[in-house]
């Protein structure tokens, strides 16, 4: 346990939120899985019967949007996010996933747009991220500092 507390420590890490960041990670992950199931489909095996002469019932696959595009919807993101002021209501954690930053106590003094834009920007940049993902196999990194305010040496 000290030698887990000291690795913490030197690494900057606070157990909490990241174990909610794996949270949030796996609830994502499993959000999408749960869209590509057809949620009306029951969990008890139904007895059926396909009628004769039905064949070639299939989709082909629909076409993915290029690369340039999910990257064009990524960039407008990170406009809004700094044009917006974001980075005081997000945390990006390794520049590919957005969590809002949430304290209970605090949730209803905070404007009711700014949630709900901040929440949306979250969804969207995760949903963004995860579809170039499929694309292109790489995820867009994000680091939430504009050139302006980073320390040159």
């Amino acid at each position: 346990m000290i030698e887990l507390s000291n690795e913490l420590k030197k690494r900057n890490i606070d157990l909490k939120r990241y174990m909610e960041m794996v949270g949030d990670q796996a609830k994502f992950q499993k959000l999408i899985q749960s869209a590509a199931v057809n949620k009306n489909a029951s969990k008890k095996k139904q007895a059926f019967q396909i009628p004769k002469g039905i064949n070639n019932i299939t989709t082909s696959p629909i076409p993915k949007p290029s690369a340039d595009i999910i990257k064009a919807d990524i960039k407008r993101l990170k406009d809004e996010f700094f044009e917006h002021k974001l980075a005081e209501y997000i945390d990006i954690y390794r520049g590919t996933h957005a969590m809002m930053k949430f304290i209970y106590t605090f949730e209803k003094y905070m404007e009711p747009e700014l949630k709900r834009r901040a929440k949306r920007w979250c969804d969207d940049f995760n949903y963004a991220n995860h579809a170039l993902e499929e694309v292109t196999k790489k995820k867009e990194t994000f680091v939430p500092f504009q050139d302006d305010d980073m320390i040159q040496l």
